[in-house]
């Protein structure tokens, strides 16, 4: 707790409790003071999937959450800005966040990670949700021929009940008042990892933070080259971080890399899985996790 105890209320004393010790009942977002879970919406989450696409984002990918219950069923989250501000968001401009949201049923889920054939409803293909974006009823992701798996690889983390109830607790907030979408310092995968941070399942850079230092790296190159007025060089340098992200299936690239080893020794110590989409999709299967 950032807040000393109140003697007339002795639960308060103990600064290292959660919650007056009813984390089931309350959630505590700031260490100030307990407050109860307002949205009614069922939290009995078990895991969590950090979503990941190589496309979008100028060249550096996308990112969103996606929280499972024992059921089967879901809670998709995404932050982003309106199409309508690109110019705004490649010059590196704050412009309007918001962040979507979407309730999926456990064959909604299923088909997000196994379905690669037109479906009516909130999930037409694998890899896409429809959602309440900024933009209204929005394709998450988007859908093309060339590319039918906007989302196509995760990492799955197992929470507890009290870890997804803080995190979904907090993007609810979110939503509410959303801030600033900056492509450079508070993107769709820094709000990720905010959210996460909730949990303290967070593994790479949040809000305000800056880029990471791979992606620091190209864009000096890409300044540097404007420079000098070097079009095939800038053009090599978007090839080449495309191809990073093509070749790396299996952990965030881009804006959200933290580093291989990082990450990995993230998943391995604390039990998570990474890999395409499909690899988690019979979970799904019987309306139920394994």
């Amino acid at each position: 707790d950032v807040l000393k105890g109140n003697g007339a209320v002795p639960e308060t004393m103990n600064r290292y409790s959660y919650c007056w010790n009813s984390p089931l009942g309350l959630v505590d977002l700031d260490g100030r003071l307990p407050g109860e879970w307002e949205y009614g919406e069922r939290t009995d989450y078990v895991g969590v999937y950090y979503l990941n696409s190589e496309d979008g984002a100028y060249t550096f990918g996308h990112a969103a959450l996606m929280f499972v219950r024992k059921d089967g069923s879901g809670t998709f989250y995404s932050f982003a800005a309106s199409t309508s501000e690109a110019a705004n968001i490649v010059l590196g401009n704050y412009v309007p966040g918001y962040l979507s949201k979407a309730e999926l049923n456990s064959s909604d889920v299923y088909h997000f990670f196994s379905g690669t054939e037109k479906k009516e409803g909130i999930v037409p293909y694998m890899g896409n949700v429809y959602t309440d974006g900024i933009d209204g009823n929005f394709l998450d992701g988007g859908y093309n021929t060339n590319k039918p798996t906007p989302y196509s690889r995760t990492i799955y983390i197992p929470i507890t009940l009290e870890e997804g109830k803080v995190m979904t607790y907090y993007a609810e907030q979110l939503r509410d008042n959303p801030g600033n979408y900056n492509l450079y310092a508070r993107n769709c995968g820094m709000v990720a990892q905010d959210i996460l941070r909730m949990g303290g399942k967070n593994f790479a850079t949040g809000s305000e933070y800056g880029k990471n230092v791979d992606e620091q790296a190209a864009m000096l190159k890409i300044g540097l080259l404007l420079g000098m007025h070097n079009g095939l060089g800038i053009a090599q340098v978007l090839l080449q971080k495309v191809g990073e992200d093509y070749l790396n299936q299996t952990i965030p690239d881009g804006a959200y890399y933290a580093g291989w080893l990082w990450t990995n020794s993230i998943m391995y110590l604390n039990g998570w899985e990474a890999g395409p989409l499909e690899q988690f999709a019979d979970r799904y299967k019987d309306c139920g996790l394994e």
